[in-house]
């Protein structure tokens, strides 16, 4: 079996979003359910690894500069 590269994947928020992509590509969509909380403390606490983006959360925290007045 050969391998996907990574770059063929795209990952979305919601189902509305991945149903809209399967409309607009004619590719196919995988929905997963989330992983419990209870899983991933057990995976970090037995200190193993995870595949790229299993930990893909959202909403995501705001990232970026902040400026803001001192005044």
């Amino acid at each position: 079996m050969s391998e996907i590269d990574a770059s063929e994947f795209t990952y979305v928020e919601n189902d509305k979003e991945a149903v809209l992509l399967v409309r607009e590509t004619g590719r196919i969509v995988v929905i997963i359910q989330a992983m419990s909380v209870k899983s991933l403390k057990t995976v970090s606490l037995n200190n193993e690894m995870l595949p790229q983006k299993s930990t893909y959360f959202y909403p995501k925290i705001a990232s970026g500069i902040v400026i803001a007045g001192l005044a």
